[in-house]
């Protein structure tokens, strides 16, 4: 059985691992852009990064690197999400009141009244 060899290059990317780092790559790209469309008024930058890890291979018998073991890795980043800030009550429980309506956060342990102990 003959050895397909390919190049390891963008369009080479697209047939590794079966296409998945090609997916992969694709899924991290929209995240991205879809994370400025339904923030455009955050102007943090978002971020996709395609890693190469490489490792020789060495023949113990003649010292030499025949092969290198490569993983490749994508991953995304956004800018966190935060709400604005609210004002609460502090008497047992952190209470709210927002734009009409109110809610109320009952912690486990007395956050107001400092730790227990």
């Amino acid at each position: 059985m003959a050895i397909k060899t390919m190049a390891l290059d963008f369009k080479g990317l697209a047939h590794i691992d079966e296409g998945r780092v090609d997916k992969l790559l694709r899924f991290h790209l929209q995240r991205c852009q879809q994370d400025c469309q339904n923030r455009p008024n955050d102007n943090n930058a978002r971020k996709v990064t395609l890693s190469f890890v490489m490792k020789p291979l060495v023949n113990p018998s003649t010292g030499d690197c025949e092969k290198v073991s490569i993983e490749i890795e994508a991953k995304s980043s956004v800018p966190t999400y935060r709400t604005m800030p609210y004002q609460m009550l502090c008497k047992g429980e952190l209470v709210a009141v927002q734009r009409g309506f109110s809610w109320r956060i009952r912690p486990t342990v007395a956050l107001c009244g400092g730790w227990p102990g």
